[in-house]
């Protein structure tokens, strides 16, 4: 086991060396990059602050957030929007994350909707909600079908949107999960999307990439009209330039690679 780390730790290594110089030459041409505001307050990574600077460089109309899977809500990526007074809606399909949440801020201008989102129900949800079509943000995660859920929305605009996608295929290959209205994880890395097949779409519904959060998992996308001199290198057809390299060992992090979960699963047979 010692061996097989110490081989993960090394390419790990070699790997921050590789992309971390690619990453400093990137920053140097471009100031308008958001690398340098990655923080948070209550997100699990960097979305909190990223999305806190996006909207400081675009305007915002309704200031009404939609986020999906709540789970947890002391650590998500829309609560410091919350606590700065946005109208917003949380679906969640976990009955007990649910009626905590509504207990937790039944102060604020909150709507909590507990439902397992579907391609079937999503657009009846958003109009149960009465959702505006021009909310100024969306963040989907499901962690499955995630493509397919945004796929589905035809009669929203939101200004910004947050996804997570599939950091296992490299930025510019295409693909794309086959939809499974009752898939849950399998600890496999069959989930989500690739970054190409997600700025393919998004580049259909008038969205351009501004930047994936140094985690490996978030993209954040800005429609067309808003984007302007905003944002660095938005016509950039190679996802690689917004594309952040992980800086952790991406073999042992939530999402791993079959092969190593399988050489976990052994070592832990041998250990009991």
């Amino acid at each position: 086991m010692k061996e097989l780390f110490k081989l993960l730790n090394v390419s790990k290594l070699l790997k921050d060396s590789h992309f971390k110089k690619l990453e400093n030459e990137r920053s140097l041409k471009d100031d308008r990059l958001l690398q340098k505001f990655e923080s948070k307050t209550y997100s699990q990574n960097w979305e909190d602050w990223i999305l806190t600077e996006i909207f400081s460089r675009i305007w915002t109309d309704s200031k009404y957030f939609v986020e999906f899977w709540i789970q947890d809500w002391t650590e998500n990526c829309t609560r410091n929007l919350l606590e700065n007074w946005w109208s917003w809606l949380w679906i969640e399909a976990d009955k007990k994350s649910h009626d905590a949440a509504k207990e937790k801020f039944k102060d604020f201008n909150i709507l909590l909707i507990n439902d397992f989102i579907t391609i079937k129900n999503i657009n009846s949800l958003f109009e149960k909600a009465k959702v505006p079509n021009n909310l100024d943000l969306l963040v989907i995660d499901i962690d499955w079908n995630d493509y397919w859920i945004w796929n589905e929305i035809t009669e929203y605009s939101p200004k910004v949107i947050c996804m997570e996608y599939n950091w296992s295929y490299s930025p510019n290959k295409s693909w794309i999960m086959p939809y499974n209205a009752t898939h849950e994880w399998n600890w496999s890395n069959n989930f989500w999307a690739s970054l190409e097949s997600y700025t393919e779409l998004w580049f259909k519904k008038w969205y351009y990439l501004v930047w994936c959060d140094s985690q490996w998992l978030n993209a954040f996308f800005v429609r067309k009209d808003l984007v302007k001199d905003n944002f660095s290198n938005i016509f950039e057809k190679n996802n690689s330039y917004h594309y952040s390299y992980p800086k952790y060992n991406p073999y042992f992090f939530w999402h791993p690679k079959p092969f190593v979960i399988s050489i976990i699963k052994k070592l832990n047979k041998l250990w009991i």
